[in-house]
């Protein structure tokens, strides 16, 4: 479901905390799960030019255009560092944990998403006499140089409101990773990822 505020997405029943998009009744793999979250598309870097006192266009060394490459559409500005996690990548490496994609969404027109895996082995934790929390792990990322990789494994109640916007959302992750775009990120993502399969 696509909002007023460029947002689209999805997530089962099985995640009542979660009270935005649509609503659907079994996990998706990431392949069915980035096309309903509008996120099966790609970006890439651009050159930035700026036009001098003589109208001249000039390239700007050091920064380049994050844009999408089936609109053009602009996402953000990145320095001569940053490295590229397409969507689809990231959602290869929660297919690679879990392949029950329970939530996913495109925040910002997709320059920002996130998607929602249910812990290997679906461990349930009682609290508090039959207060169930349910183990997820979460990745959120972005395209327009907002967010690192971020990855988060958490227990989420489950009757409680859709926390995924929260500033705070990560605080209380069992374990978390948050990784730049940079060059090593790709490899700090399988680290993050041997750790949690074993989970």
């Amino acid at each position: 479901m696509t909002t007023k505020t460029n947002t689209a997405m999805f997530s089962t029943r099985e995640v009542p905390w979660m009270k935005l998009g649509t609503v659907i009744d079994t996990p998706l793999d990431s392949t069915a799960a980035m096309k309903k979250a509008k996120l099966n598309f790609k970006v890439d870097l651009r050159p930035v030019h700026y036009t001098n006192k003589a109208g001249k266009l000039v390239p700007f060394e050091g920064r380049s255009v994050i844009a999408r490459t089936d609109t053009d559409q602009p996402f953000g500005v990145a320095s001569d560092d940053y490295e590229i996690v397409q969507y689809s990548e990231a959602f290869d490496f929660i297919d690679q944990i879990s392949p029950e994609i329970v939530a996913a969404g495109a925040l910002k027109d997709g320059r920002q998403a996130f998607m929602v895996c249910k812990a290997p082995g679906h461990s349930k934790l009682e609290v508090a006499d039959g207060d169930l929390h349910e183990l997820f792990v979460v990745l959120r990322t972005s395209h327009d140089c907002s967010k690192a990789v971020e990855v988060f494994l958490l227990a989420l109640r489950n009757m409680c409101m859709n926390q995924l916007p929260l500033k705070s959302f990560g605080r209380t992750a069992q374990q978390s990773w948050s990784v730049r775009h940079v060059s090593t990120v790709k490899e700090k993502l399988a680290q993050a990822q041997s750790v949690l399969v074993g989970v």
